[in-house]
């Protein structure tokens, strides 16, 4: 018999690292103490589909330290990056320094004010938050923008930065040109969470009072002209709406070679169901029995999605997600006995696909080859990193960038693949 789910908080691990999950209407989900670098990973189930008990292949040895290179320096906290091409962005983030005149008239005698955590409250204010902008071929780095507070991680796609402004207002950085675009929320809409650059327009998951309905918005960036692409009602289980997870979480869908996919939770059960917005038709739906679906990813090989055996549920003390690779009608699995985050959306790059996983605990990244059926699934990071499923994974077709806290900070760490 199917449950439905209830929204959960997390036990947190770091304290600027909130794990509060929400989870869709119709699922029977609920948390399984997946959060960041704490040693205490789910409890996963260990049968198999048919019910049968897995035997894991033996694990192959950690990858060097030595091959992963730091980007950032020791200091401030360096989170949310972001790759495009020869690009790299990303925000740092340290407590606002008082004014002068206000140091000048405290009282010595007075106890200091405590030091504002910018993690743990990120739109509360008193921080500095400044997005960077490496070029990866010059070194040369500048800084974009500055705010007091932070909505959402910025975006590169399309040749363009997005960032949303406290404002509420959309920035598109050019970064070819270096021409910068402002465009104000149409619609009455108020962005919360930075749309996805994609040919020639932004595009987001919200409501449109101009048609009266929920569903994906596409605002053309140089005509400014704003159309209702998808009607419906989308929203993609297992993110974390406070604190970092907030900041890193996307829109409900994913943009990409197979088109926008998304989960369908409208339904008894849910569907992944696409669109081509190239020819402007429905994909194919996909559908199981005998799994629920937790996210969807499009990528050049086909769609990998996230789902896990509706028999065994998906609880705090018990999950067993499994990524699946979907094209031409035929299915394959990609992780072979792990255990993937249930947070998020695998972020694919190039023939590569990304993912946290905890099979051998703590969580580290791992990869698995789309364009070879038998490739094994590799690990990414190292011993020594200690990665945090809250901030997102950027990559591409020949480097990976993370957030890691192995030197006491978040710190940005890359390695060539």
């Amino acid at each position: 018999m199917r449950t439905v789910p209830v929204a959960l908080a997390l036990l947190l691990v770091f304290a600027c690292e909130p794990s509060d999950t929400s989870t869709p209407p119709n699922h029977d989900a609920t948390p399984s103490g997946d959060v960041a670098g704490d040693g205490d990973g789910p409890d996963a189930a260990s049968g198999d589909a048919e019910g049968g008990e897995d035997v894991a292949p033996p694990e192959p040895p950690a990858p060097s330290a030595s091959l992963e290179t730091a980007l950032t320096p020791v200091g401030l906290d360096a989170l949310l990056p972001v790759l495009g091409g020869d690009h790299l962005a990303w925000y740092t983030v340290a407590p606002v320094a008082p004014a002068k005149a206000e140091a000048d008239t405290a009282n010595p005698a007075d106890p200091a004010p405590p030091e504002i955590d910018c993690l743990a409250c990120v739109g509360c204010g008193g921080c500095e938050w400044r997005l960077m902008l490496r070029h990866l071929g010059t070194g040369e780095e500048t800084v974009v923008a500055t705010e007091t507070y932070l909505q959402s991680a910025p975006r590169i796609g399309d040749g363009n930065l997005v960032r949303v402004r406290n404002d509420g207002w959309v920035e598109v950085l050019d970064l070819a040109t270096g021409a910068s675009t402002q465009r104000a929320p149409p619609d009455n809409h108020w962005f919360s969470v930075t749309p996805v650059p994609f040919e020639g327009a932004l595009w987001w998951y919200g409501y449109s009072y101009q048609h009266g309905r929920n569903g994906v918005l596409r605002l053309e960036v140089d005509s400014g002209k704003l159309d209702l692409v998808l009607d419906g009602y989308l929203y993609e289980s297992w993110t974390q709406p406070g604190g970092l997870g907030g900041l890193g979480r996307g829109q409900p869908f994913s943009i990409g070679g197979a088109g926008i996919v998304w989960v369908d939770y409208s339904g008894a059960t849910s569907l992944v169901k696409g669109w081509d917005p190239v020819n402007e038709e429905a994909l194919p739906t996909l559908s199981d029995p005998d799994r629920d679906f937790l996210a969807a990813v499009s990528t050049d090989h086909g769609v990998v999605t996230k789902s896990y055996m509706r028999q065994l549920g998906c609880s705090e003390a018990l999950c067993a997600p499994e990524l699946r690779l979907h094209v031409d009608g035929a299915t394959r699995t990609l992780t072979d006995g792990g255990k993937p985050s249930l947070y998020g959306r695998p972020v694919a790059a190039g023939n590569r696909l990304f993912w946290f996983d905890y099979r051998s605990g703590p969580y580290a990244i791992w990869s698995r080859r789309l364009d070879v059926a038998d490739a094994a699934p590799e690990r990414v990071t190292s011993d020594e990193a200690l990665v945090g499923v809250s901030v997102p994974i950027a990559a591409s077709s020949d480097q990976l960038v993370w957030a890691d806290r192995r030197d006491g900070r978040w710190r940005l760490y890359t390695k060539a693949l």
